[in-house]
């Protein structure tokens, strides 16, 4: 210990090949574990994360040296620096690894993030509506309909055309659900009484209830809007529909009906009217149409005054108004990421570039004895600092991708859908800010070079 402190040596690194063993046992333990949690048990999720976590850690300080060993035929400067880098590459291990973890966390939620807005997206459709589409309902939605007058009908129908011709023109289509007039139920929180609107049950997964859908009265409109335009409806047919399954009428005095169905084409819209109901079926039940309300469709996309005039007229008249919900999106979250990983990432180097250099400057000392300038400082620096960055990024985005890709095993596909710009600016903005500031930093000769060195 007493000659290795008084010759300035850099401590002997640990043994390459247990290192290797260990972070392989790590790597493989957590991913073995994140596959087997199926995106679903938290504790094989957490053993897993922690298990991959030091996995990459333990195999970062192991690319260093893989790295020098490419130097051949590179610039003097360029070849010292990595040389140096294997050479203090405990140190160099160490900061690696934590530049690793800094960009692997900001790299999972990046992706992650990209991944359920993928699966958000494949749930939703397209949407609920349109932007150029509108649903006018009587109220809010309810499975008891009260009973209104003509005069009432007719005056929310001129409110409604007044509300279409607010948004530029649209083509209004009736809505009349089938209700069940023979009963009589009190409305929904305290709402008036009225009568049952059957609507379509679809089934959840197994042992889970169903779920229940409004059936529209089928109208040439609606065919058009489902983009069955002159589609002839058999006598015996009940509903049309897009929903699939073991579909069953519901809210009707009976129980397990099922009807007679015929499939429509998918719009990918999920607020549209695409259950309908013949009225066929509701002569042979003896239900009565309802109008429940209208849906406006225009030629174009619908502007932020034109629907907060629409709301406007639809409020004062007890009519409620449904528009298109722009999907949510995690931009700012995976923004918030990059620039966070970015960030911590080069507080690390910035200790330990400065280290590094430190230890080696007895080359500096050498190189400013032999005449280089002020360029091969420079080249020094960023040499160091671009390559744990470049390192440091590959490594924490490989370990991100491995970990969900595990987790996610069952389903890929939202893997698919990669936040090319994130990923970009984590990794190409960590190298070319880490490199740019340790050329830019790097022009003044360190105090250390007049110092006396220990002979």
């Amino acid at each position: 210990p007493i000659m290795s402190a008084l010759s300035a040596r850099p401590p002997a690194p640990p043994a390459a090949r247990r290192t290797a063993v260990a972070a392989a046992a790590l790597l493989a333990a957590g991913l073995t574990a994140l596959v087997l949690s199926d995106g679903s048990n938290p504790l094989l999720i957490v053993v897993g994360s922690v298990g991959t976590v030091l996995g990459v850690l333990l195999a970062s300080p192991l690319t260093i040296p893989a790295l020098a060993a490419t130097r051949g035929g590179l610039p003097v400067a360029v070849r010292l620096a990595l040389a140096d880098l294997a050479r203090y590459r405990v140190r160099a291990g160490a900061a690696l690894a934590a530049i690793s973890l800094a960009v692997g966390l900001s790299a999972a939620i990046v992706v992650g993030s990209a991944a359920a807005e993928y699966r958000s997206r494949e749930a939703a459709g397209l949407g609920n509506l349109a932007d150029s589409q509108l649903l006018v309902r009587i109220g809010q939605p309810d499975p008891v309909i009260p009973e209104r007058t003509a005069p009432e009908i007719a005056a929310l129908q001129a409110r409604t055309d007044t509300i279409a011709a607010s948004v530029g023109g649209a083509t209004v289509i009736p809505l009349d659900m089938a209700v069940v007039a023979s009963h009589t139920d009190p409305g929904r929180e305290g709402g008036p009484t009225g009568h049952p609107a059957v609507e379509i049950g679809v089934p959840r997964a197994a042992g889970e209830s169903t779920t229940s859908h409004p059936l529209y009265v089928v109208s040439p409109g609606l065919l058009r809007l489902n983009g069955a335009a002159g589609m002839t409806v058999d006598a015996d047919t009940d509903v049309l529909t897009t929903r699939t399954g073991e579909l069953a009428l519901m809210n009707i005095p009976a129980r397990g009906v099922r009807p007679t169905v015929r499939t429509l084409p998918r719009s990918g819209y999920t607020g549209l009217p695409d259950s309908l109901i013949t009225p066929a079926a509701l002569d042979r039940h003896g239900w009565q149409p309802a109008r429940v309300g209208w849906f406006l469709a225009a030629d174009h996309p619908l502007t932020s005054a034109q629907l907060a005039t629409a709301q406007e007229l639809a409020a004062a008249a007890g009519l409620t108004i449904e528009a298109r919900r722009e999907q949510g999106s995690l931009t700012a979250l995976r923004s918030g990421a990059t620039i966070a990983g970015v960030l911590l990432a080069l507080g690390v180097l910035a200790t330990t570039v400065g280290l590094i250099r430190g230890e080696a400057v007895a080359d500096l000392r050498t190189l400013t004895a032999t005449g280089a300038s002020r360029r091969v400082r420079r080249t020094l620096t960023a040499t160091t600092a671009g390559a744990l960055a470049l390192l440091g990024a590959v490594l924490g985005v490989t370990g991100a991708y491995l970990a969900l890709a595990a987790a996610l095993h069952r389903d890929l596909d939202p893997l698919g859908s990669v936040p090319v710009a994130h990923l970009v600016a984590i990794v190409s903005g960590l190298l070319v800010v880490a490199t740019g500031a340790g050329w830019l930093l790097a022009g003044r000769l360190p105090p250390s070079l007049s110092r006396r060195v220990l002979d």
